[in-house]
């Protein structure tokens, strides 16, 4: 099931090179295509060598998202 959030998400965020963190945070441009590209690359490996794939990028996700993520204007 987070698979399929995960490949979702990053494929909006690789079309729109924007993810909504927040309600007050957004990431733009590239970091957040590198999000989308991470995502995507997660759950197709995930599906292969288990949930533990998808935590550790669940974990990645979240802590360059907070890290990279910018006030909406």
């Amino acid at each position: 099931m987070l698979q399929i959030l995960f490949i979702i998400f990053g494929v909006l965020a690789l079309t729109r090179s924007e993810l909504k963190i927040s309600r007050n945070r957004v990431i733009t441009g590239q970091d957040a295509k590198v999000l989308g590209v991470i995502m995507i690359a997660g759950a197709a490996l995930g599906f292969f060598l288990g949930p533990w794939v998808i935590l550790g990028t669940l974990v990645i996700v979240i802590v360059y998202g907070l890290a990279r993520a910018q006030p909406i204007a």
